[in-house]
């Protein structure tokens, strides 16, 4: 096929491994609103002739080494997504595109910078997705952010092995953020609140979701904690210098419903001494120092926990003491267990619960879910019996 035939109808298209005539025959489908170029050597500048094209993938195409300028010219462009154009250097054509809602650029190692244009003056911006492009710096300087219009209107933010140069995040300038993912940014130290000149107090209301994962060098959260009073969940894995999780945790993360710490073995206590009276779901894995104090967490007083993960070197003589001092109820148990100790559906690895302390599990909110487990389990009669009786009084 040297070009495509003119069907003016057709909204959607894909082409892939396609010579350079078929995608410069594109700009004749003036109702295409999709765009999906795979393996393709360059960009023709006839895409720019789209006007009506609202989504444009580009993938797979390693010896793609720019975008053309005139792809400014769409204008009703709200969706550009950019990955594995292992050559990429620049996109400078997209300096104009200032409607676009989301972008997303993936694994483009040597891709260095963003359009200025694009990001400055960009009010429409609400999904901002940076992945495995080790070059990529987004400026996010306090001065820099200052004058910019993006982080007004940006909700969701996905930064993954990006930014080499992301020492700090000003969560102050992001005023609509719903959802932020931070991962495998090294050199980020820290989150911080700048007060934007003419105010005296920052809340961020619409957060809702705050991930950090593997960032070796973060060490602080902002001081005095996040006002973030609609956060619901809050994940930190991999983050080997951090010392403490968010300060105010009880009185500022009031609507908090699910807290996964992993493999921050730094941290050795709750600040404040407790968590959020509306935690359901309780993660806390490979923390020795944490659960170690696991007494002090005042599991007893939060009455909407239903599951609680935990996973360090303990004994189960040790974990069923803490049940039996928490929920009032006796196990007694000598097995040393150096694995997960889940209090949820999937009980597998603390079956141990003998019948004859059945009756209190339905009386239990965070055990209720495990009532429906044991009374479904296949040979729950008969193997699981045989261990209870061998392991419990």
């Amino acid at each position: 096929m040297c070009c495509l035939p003119m069907a003016p109808s057709i909204h959607e298209l894909e082409l892939e491994e396609c010579d350079d005539e078929v995608v410069r025959s594109t700009g004749g489908l003036t109702s295409l609103a999709s765009l999906k170029l795979s393996n393709v050597c360059k960009i023709a500048a006839e895409i720019g002739q789209l006007h009506s094209l609202v989504n444009l993938f580009v993938q797979y195409c390693p010896e793609l080494k720019e975008i053309p300028s005139v792809l400014h010219n769409l204008t009703s462009l709200k969706y550009l997504k950019i990955e594995r154009c292992e050559s990429l250097l620049s996109f400078s054509g997209m300096a104009l595109l200032t409607m676009l809602e989301n972008l997303e650029i993936e694994f483009c190692p040597i891709l260095e910078s963003l359009p200025e244009g694009m990001m400055q003056n960009n009010t429409c911006l609400q999904g901002l997705s940076i992945c495995n492009c080790e070059k990529l710096e987004v400026s996010l300087g306090e001065d820099h952010m200052r004058h910019n219009h993006y982080a007004s209107s940006l909700t969701r933010i996905f930064i993954f092995g990006s930014c080499p140069s992301l020492m700090s995040f000003p969560l102050a300038f992001f005023t609509k953020l719903e959802h932020l993912c931070i991962g495998s940014c090294r050199n980020l130290e820290s989150l911080y609140i700048p007060i934007p000149e003419g105010l005296h107090h920052v809340d961020l209301t619409t957060l809702r979701s705050l991930y950090i994962h593997h960032c070796p060098n973060l060490v602080s959260f902002p001081q005095g904690g996040l006002p973030t009073p609609n956060l619901t969940s809050l994940s930190i894995n991999s983050c080997n210098n951090l010392k403490s999780l968010p300060q105010g945790m009880h009185t500022l993360l009031t609507s908090l419903q699910q807290l996964y710490k992993q493999f921050c073995p730094e941290i050795d206590l709750f600040p404040d001494g407790c968590l959020p009276t509306n935690i359901s779901e309780l993660c806390i894995l490979d923390s020795n120092k944490l659960v170690n104090r696991r007494m002090e967490w005042g599991l007893q007083t939060l009455p909407l926990l239903r599951r609680v993960t935990l996973r360090a070197m303990f004994k189960i003589s040790e974990i069923s003491a803490d049940i039996s001092a928490i929920f009032r109820v006796s196990v007694n148990i000598d097995t040393i267990y150096p694995s997960d100790i889940s209090f949820n559906g999937n009980f597998g690895n603390f079956l141990q619960l003998s019948a004859k302390y059945r009756r209190y599990i339905g009386i239990l909110p965070i055990f209720r879910d495990i009532s429906r487990y044991i009374g479904t389990v296949h040979g729950a009669d008969t193997v699981h019996e045989q261990y209870i009786s061998a392991h419990c009084s």
